[in-house]
């Protein structure tokens, strides 16, 4: 989240605050091979199975913030020709890629059929995963991470995905998805009917 340092001044951009940097995987070649391997059989089970948000258009091949774009468009088009009111809200996850919980998403595989041996080897490949600070050519100690996916690595938008596949479950209004943004709407001719719907759902 952005972090305020006076009533009209954020700390958003500046470079002097830790909050504005984080960490960057550096993968080695045959890691990356092997994780373009994994990924290209994770993505095609994942499709053929359907196993993401419909409304997702983050990280996959033929998707683009123009087809949303388009889609909500021509909703709101529809809507306005229909007299009815409606209400967007666009909402984004801060810092969303190294803020997942590894246990959760770990047991999330689970349930998507990723069991056994591969199971263990996303587990391994997730957890433990060790972090130094690198200022003024001098390093700091090693410290370890057991939350989030590694920035910068094939596999990692792709588990994000699979992380956030239920977040629109229980949801009254329509939510659409691009990557860690998220917009909600909701339609009526009754603005306290949408004011109930959004409200519940944020």
């Amino acid at each position: 989240m952005e972090e305020s340092c006076s009533s009209t001044i954020t700390l958003k951009g500046y470079t002097h605050a830790i909050s504005n940097y984080r960490p960057v995987s550096l993968v080695s070649c045959v890691s990356k091979v092997l994780e373009r391997v994994v990924h290209k059989h994770m993505y095609n089970y994942i499709l053929d199975n359907e196993l993401l948000y419909k409304y997702q258009s983050g990280f996959l091949t033929c998707h683009s913030t123009i087809f949303q774009l388009v889609e909500l468009y021509d909703n709101v088009c529809q809507n306005l020709e229909s007299r009815k009111h409606t209400c967007l809200v666009f909402c984004d996850i801060s810092k969303a890629f190294y803020g997942i919980w590894n246990s959760g998403l770990l047991h999330k595989f689970k349930s998507f059929g990723f069991n056994g041996i591969f199971h263990s080897c996303l587990g391994s490949y997730l957890n433990n995963r060790k972090q130094v600070l690198l200022l003024n050519n001098t390093v700091a100690n090693e410290g370890f991470l057991n939350v989030g996916v590694p920035q910068g690595s094939v596999l990692g938008p792709l588990l994000f995905l699979l992380y956030i596949y239920d977040i629109a479950d229980d949801l009254e209004s329509l939510a659409r998805l691009f990557a860690d943004n998220t917009s909600l709407s909701y339609s009526s001719t009754s603005t306290i009917d949408i004011e109930t719907k959004i409200n519940h759902d944020l």
